[in-house]
């Protein structure tokens, strides 16, 4: 509330704006961007499922998720995960059998933590963000690899960078196995994948997607909070 009465309620506003920054603070990603023309390596520090080779409990794995995103340029990041699995009626589904070309079609993704190095050696822990689509080229190669070797975890890839916008191109190279990253030792680094993408229940979605306009004028609000780029070149949401 932005009414306080007595020094009581002033302290525990103040407190309690604390606790809301520490909040935000902690719930922050850091998401791998990369620029155009740019070349980074990349070791990946969680499988993609339990029965890999050098899966580690602590870790976890990747997360696949199916994703709605509302049309629209600026709109990349009000979106939601397809529940028609779960509740047998999703919002976006229903958009898209309305019209298949609007752009509602659900988009599978894969989020993964991995370890990401670049030419000046600087080395951080970043949640990758990649399409699991048609169009995509990081994540189908993945899961082939990890189809054949049970692991992805034992070497550094090579990703390069090329094109802006929709005309963005991501070249992934495998490297040889090697023992120079145990993703262990990154295990308390690693970022919690079920805060990368949003959950809505079919019954909230609608207004999700078309919030309620303030004072009779037209809203875009409902952008997925954290889940956001810095600008579209570098943007964490492209669809790889």
């Amino acid at each position: 509330m932005g009414i306080q009465k007595g020094l009581k309620a002033v302290h525990a506003y103040k407190d309690e704006l604390q606790r809301r920054r520490e909040a935000a603070e902690a719930g922050k990603k850091n998401w791998f961007k990369m620029d155009d023309g740019e070349s980074v390596d990349i070791w990946f520090l969680q499988e993609l499922d339990e029965s890999a080779e050098n899966y580690s409990e602590e870790s976890g794995i990747g997360v696949f998720a199916t994703e709605h995103v509302k049309p629209g340029k600026d709109n990349f990041n009000v979106k939601c995960v397809c529940s028609m699995d779960d509740e047998e009626a999703c919002f976006g589904c229903e958009q898209h059998r309305k019209d298949w070309k609007a752009g509602w079609k659900g988009k599978n993704k894969l989020y993964i933590n991995v370890l990401v190095k670049r030419k000046n050696g600087d080395q951080e822990v970043a949640v990758l963000s990649t399409s699991n689509g048609p169009k995509g080229t990081i994540a189908p190669l993945l899961i082939k690899y990890a189809e054949n070797k049970n692991t992805v975890t034992d070497r550094w890839w090579n990703i390069t960078r090329s094109g802006l916008k929709e005309e963005t191109v991501y070249q992934p190279f495998v490297g040889e196995p090697s023992d120079e990253v145990k993703p262990a030792d990154y295990a308390d680094q690693l970022f919690d994948l079920e805060t990368c993408y949003r959950v809505v229940p079919y019954a909230e979605q609608e207004a999700f997607f078309f919030p309620a306009a303030p004072r009779g004028e037209d809203s875009e609000e409902g952008s997925d909070g954290d889940v956001k780029a810095s600008d579209s070149k570098t943007s964490a949401s492209v669809d790889w």
